[in-house]
């Protein structure tokens, strides 16, 4: 059995994000060398990079981290990564997803792995906030793709709302005819009770107006957390919550203080913020994590944007990540 009220918060950043345009290493002469169109200018300078330790800066537009990184509420972790990258963004999703170098085969991943080791403590125990549930949720324990609390919302009148229960137990959660293949029918009967457990449980959560500590941004990404914020405050059991959050893989006119990447990390860095400002004292009890397929080249390319790299830097947030000194 896990532990009660522990929480991990995963958002991955789809397509190859810059560490080095996050997290400046201002004080490497190399690096304005490397990037003299996208570098991003030393603290103090116009549009300089937030400095964080004397070596590295946060990317201007990243400023709402600041705080949280300077406190030791956060830090950046440097040079994630391993020496058998291959830099295809679907052999190195496949390999963040399932925890597996080389991977072909297992389609299971490794945030499932860990769910079906273990008992937990209700019947949501991972969700993932969008569209499809990726393939790091996938696998035996069961886990649920929302797009949102509002979308669970059933609708109707009270009578309606148990009228249509009522046919998704007869359809999926009724003992079968003896005729049929008893084991498969006991896996059917099985993930339906739980789908619809986790069904009603979730329109519990639905239901009961959410004010938030944070004022998050009106983007996607802040949306999602928000979900997962109000999820996790829920107490409803919730150990895992994964976002996908695209649009990193910037060949092209990536930009410097401004530009595609500089958008991306202004809805990030504001997301995040909010998200840790709504959690308040919840931070301690959970750890929010960014991965991404693969950092990009130290050397901008001819086109104003950077090419498939090796190592990142990672952000974390949290009880577990808290820094005990500056």
């Amino acid at each position: 059995t896990v532990t009660r009220g522990k929480t991990l918060v995963v958002i991955f950043l789809r397509g190859g994000m810059d560490g080095l345009n996050l997290l400046v290493p201002f004080a490497d002469p190399h690096y304005y060398q490397l990037r003299n169109g996208i570098g991003i200018p030393q603290p103090g300078k116009e549009n300089g990079a937030v400095d964080i330790d004397g070596f590295f800066g946060l990317h201007p537009r990243a400023s709402a981290l600041a705080p949280l990184l300077a406190s030791g509420a956060g830090v950046a972790l440097q040079a994630v990564g391993y020496d058998k990258n291959t830099r295809s963004h679907f052999e190195e999703q496949d390999t963040w997803e399932t925890g597996v170098i080389g991977n072909t085969i297992g389609s299971d991943g490794w945030l499932n792995r860990h769910l079906a080791t273990s008992q937990g403590h209700g019947p949501i125990r991972a969700v993932s906030v969008g569209n499809n549930l990726p393939r790091i949720l996938r696998g035996d324990a069961p886990a649920y793709a929302i797009r949102g609390l509002t979308d669970l919302g059933l609708g109707g009148k009270e009578s309606e709302r148990e009228r249509f229960v009522a046919a998704l137990e007869h359809a999926y959660c009724s003992p079968p005819p003896k005729d049929r293949l008893q084991d498969a029918t006991d896996l059917v009967l099985q993930t339906g009770n739980e789908t619809l457990e986790a069904t009603r449980l979730l329109n519990k959560v639905a239901e009961k107006p959410y004010k938030s500590a944070g004022v998050y941004p009106e983007t996607k990404l802040g949306n999602q957390l928000k979900e997962v914020a109000r999820m996790i405050k829920a107490n409803i059991g919730l150990e895992v919550a994964e976002v996908d959050y695209g649009g990193w893989d910037t060949h092209n006119r990536q930009g410097g203080i401004t530009g595609v990447f500089a958008d991306h990390v202004k809805t990030l860095s504001e997301a995040i913020a909010a998200f840790h400002k709504d959690m308040g004292n919840h931070m301690e009890d959970v750890m929010l994590l960014t991965l991404s397929d693969f950092g990009r080249t130290a050397a901008e390319n001819g086109s104003g944007g950077t090419d498939h790299g090796w190592a990142n830097c990672m952000l974390a947030l949290g009880g577990a990540a808290r820094r005990s000194g500056p």
